[in-house]
């Protein structure tokens, strides 16, 4: 394995987290990063995957509603906007 670096096994590491759906969170919180932000920008590029998916089950829950005539607000049980703070 001449020529790899510990960077090179942590970029593996995380690449493979995200392969199995893991959140941004829980890479942060395996490689240690002191923030989110150094890992949506060291590896948000890999999640092209769950931004399909995220999309494809809003639209799955769009079209559940539509169906069985339920508002979205019933589905996510969405707190009333007039007792906010």
């Amino acid at each position: 394995m001449a020529g790899v670096r510990w960077h090179d096994l942590r970029h593996t590491c995380a690449a493979m987290l995200v392969a199995q759906g893991h959140s941004l969170h829980e890479v942060k919180e395996q490689l240690g990063h002191s923030s989110i932000r150094v890992t949506s920008d060291r590896y948000g590029h890999l999640y092209p995957e769950a931004r399909q998916a995220m999309a494809a089950s809003l639209d799955s829950l769009y079209s559940m509603s539509r169906v069985h005539s339920v508002s979205i607000g019933q589905v996510l049980a969405l707190p009333d906007a007039s007792q906010a703070p």
